[in-house]
């Protein structure tokens, strides 16, 4: 398991004579809000521990955060590569441009 975000539990009561405790997820799984958990308690190296079930697909859910990551990796790879190809081409290089060729009036007025 890869620990996520540290968060203090809070409270939330209805009544004053109630009150549960909250934990509230990071933004970027507000995805998750409306869904249904199953909540279990466990240990985790001698300390108290929750391990939280979803029932959708993983693939749908987490990775936003993977995608962000490798599509931050690629912008920077383009870029990169964008740099070397106008370091090593010169705009005022005969080979990369594309010219027209030029046209030949000849002296009946036809042009080829």
């Amino acid at each position: 398991m890869e620990p996520i975000f540290t968060h203090k539990i809070g409270r939330h009561s209805s009544k004053p004579s109630h009150a549960y405790p909250v934990i509230r997820l990071p933004l970027k799984l507000k995805s998750l809000a409306g869904r249904t958990a199953h909540v279990y308690q466990t240990q985790n190296n001698g300390k108290l521990a929750f391990l939280i079930t979803i029932d959708e697909e993983v693939g749908n859910l987490v990775a936003t955060d993977d995608v962000d990551k490798r599509l931050s990796a690629l912008e920077y790879k383009t870029d990169t590569l964008i740099q070397f190809i106008s370091a090593n081409n010169p705009k005022n290089c005969s080979k990369y441009k594309t010219e027209r060729p030029s046209r030949v009036r000849s002296d009946d007025g036809v042009t080829s």
